[in-house]
């Protein structure tokens, strides 16, 4: 996060470009917590939507914690959004508007999907409804629409993706 970190500072300072983040990472830290604390999960419950709840009930402050703490001295604004945030027409433009407003202020939006609230959309996915499924496709469909909400002079946007998302990123990609 260091080197991500640094990069960012330099888009803002050298560059003069507003910054937002698109991150994962929740459940992963919520787990990691977990288990460094002792606490044993049952293979058999590993994948079970009780404890991916769970692993994002204590990853979410811990992985804003880590990122305010890396954007610093710089202010962030923790985002978390779900499906309906953007199927939504007015929650939609809501949120788009609050991001636009908070780049404006300078204020750097760390976005991640609401792993808390995403679990029971985790369903509605196997019936072929969600709108998205990861911070990757998150990341993509913002890139695509802040530029609406953005002033003519900032909207360009460029959209960096850092992942390690099956088709994006191989084993075969670090050797070559």
């Amino acid at each position: 996060m260091n080197c991500i970190s640094e990069e960012i500072e330099q888009l803002r300072e050298t560059y003069g470009k507003k910054v937002m983040v698109v991150s994962s990472g929740v459940l992963g830290l919520g787990r990691k917590a977990r288990l460094s604390m002792g606490e044993r999960i049952p293979e058999s419950e590993k994948n079970s939507i009780e404890q991916k709840i769970e692993d994002a009930r204590i990853g979410q402050p811990i992985w804003y914690m880590l990122w305010e703490h890396h954007m610093y001295p710089h202010r962030t604004e923790k985002s978390l959004v779900v499906n309906d945030d953007l199927r939504n027409y007015q929650k939609n433009d809501n949120l788009f508007r609050k991001w636009a407003s908070l780049l404006g202020a300078g204020i750097i939006p760390i976005v991640n999907e609401d792993d808390l609230k995403s679990q029971e959309e985790i369903i509605t996915e196997i019936q072929g409804q969600r709108l998205f499924s990861d911070n990757d496709v998150l990341s993509g469909l913002i890139a695509k629409r802040l530029p609406d909400y953005l002033p003519q002079q900032s909207n360009k946007i460029l959209l960096a993706m850092l992942t390690n998302t099956n088709g994006v990123y191989t084993a075969e990609s670090i050797r070559t």
